[in-house]
């Protein structure tokens, strides 16, 4: 059962990566495989293990040296997002949430990493040096299911940066151009500035983005802080025993061909009795339904749950700790770790597969309290366990590597075998 239920995972992940796309060739699409499957087996993005994970017959130093060279390719990364893009579509619907959300990778104590520079590490707020990432997240409402759509690394000091908005555009564009405008977007502070609405608002696609403090709206005609108008705003919906809302039409102005243009928006606070001040929305149009409201507030705390897909990709696959420092193979494993959790979310969907990995991931022996909500840490531990102790986990290096050596040992074997009787001198 476990020997069947491995050659299942590993022909999900080959059925993943065996595609017609230019550019992808037999050793990059070898590269992929061994890339993604040791990274589940061995949990961590470090190529040292990756290689040892892979339990090859021959010294790791060599698996090692072949899977830095194949990781400098900057195809890559295109390669392995257009890969889950195409998985996606499997589970895209018209009520699909996707969540744009910015991150990071921090090298603590790196100094000599490519293309390094100062980013602002989500977990401490510290200035530190390091990497930045923009990434989208798709998450299905009916059947509560998070999968990974694309994702991208860059750096602020590269030639060719622009800025950060326009990086995080060329991520919806993709996805704009892979679905349409079907589901609805949610994003964060960050994401709500007059540049961002302009180019939301010419995609034509539908929004939430929680609003800053500091921005200014026109109400009436009239020019307004944000927060004065979100304190001033009759909450008189109720949204649960704890929260309560309210909305209103505001206008934005945007700048178009050289003009100042207002754009229709709403407004939408929300307040919590467990928190002391309001949550301010900005949602594209002028929307007169409350259950429209209800639903798309609803949609923006579904964004919570999706935040835990970030902390599943940095603890389940270890990305920082990856020790290269070329910025080529620093892209290259970020997107091994994206095709990874998008094999895990095949698995998810096969039931049978799927009971098999989660009882092999032992989780009873784990405190209740202790044992990860997020489905995916179990389906990645039962996987290592599934893995563990099993000798070489592809043949298809394997099989040219024993071919050479049966033919050196028929080279150095005698021509003539005499049997030792024969030999005996009487």
């Amino acid at each position: 059962m476990i020997a069947e239920s491995r050659a299942k995972v590993k022909r999900i992940l080959q059925q993943i990566v065996n595609v017609e796309e230019k550019g992808l060739t037999r050793p990059i699409r070898k590269f992929i495989v061994e890339g993604v499957m040791g990274m589940l087996v061995s949990g961590t993005a470090n190529l040292t293990e990756i290689a040892r994970s892979l339990n090859e017959p021959i010294a790791v130093k060599q698996t090692v040296k072949r899977l830095r060279r194949m990781a400098l390719n900057p195809l890559l990364l295109p390669l392995i997002n257009r890969m889950c893009l195409r998985q996606a579509k499997r589970w895209v619907t018209e009520k699909t949430i996707f969540a744009l959300d910015s991150g990071d990778i921090t090298h603590v104590y790196g100094d000599q990493f490519e293309s390094i520079a100062h980013v602002k590490d989500g977990s401490t707020g510290k200035i530190m040096n390091g990497h930045n990432l923009n990434q989208v997240t798709g998450y299905d409402t009916e059947k509560k299911f998070t999968f990974p759509v694309l994702l991208d690394l860059y750096s602020t000091v590269r030639k060719g940066f622009e800025s950060g908005n326009k990086e995080a555009w060329k991520l919806v564009k993709q996805t704009v151009n892979a679905f349409g405008t079907v589901g609805f977007w949610v994003m964060d502070r960050g994401y709500d500035s007059k540049g961002h609405f302009k180019e939301w608002h010419r995609l034509g696609i539908d929004f939430i983005v929680r609003a800053r403090k500091t921005r200014d709206v026109w109400i009436r005609g009239v020019k307004q802080n944000i927060l004065n108008a979100a304190l001033a705003l009759n909450r008189r919906y109720k949204y649960n025993k704890w929260g309560r809302f309210g909305y209103c039409k505001v206008m934005i102005p945007v700048d178009r061909n050289g003009k100042s243009e207002r754009l229709p928006f709403t407004l939408i606070v929300y307040k919590d009795k467990r928190n002391k001040g309001v949550i301010m929305f900005i949602t594209n149009g002028h929307i007169r339904s409350s259950k429209v409201i209800r639903e798309r507030i609803t949609a923006y705390f579904r964004r919570w749950s999706i935040e835990e897909a970030y902390r599943f990709e940095k603890q389940g696959f270890g990305i920082e700790k990856a020790t290269v420092r070329k910025f080529s193979r620093m892209r290259a494993l970020v997107g091994l770790s994206l095709l990874s959790w998008a094999v895990l979310a095949r698995i998810s969907e096969k039931e049978r597969l799927k009971a098999v990995i989660i009882q092999s991931a032992a989780m009873e022996k784990v405190k209740k309290k202790d044992r990860p909500r997020f489905m995916y840490y179990q389906l990645l531990k039962g996987l290592q366990r599934m893995f563990r102790g099993i000798g070489r986990v592809f043949r298809f290096r394997s099989t040219e590597i024993s071919r050479r050596k049966d033919r050196w040992e028929a080279i150095q074997r005698p021509l003539f075998d005499w049997p030792s009787s024969f030999l005996e001198v009487a």
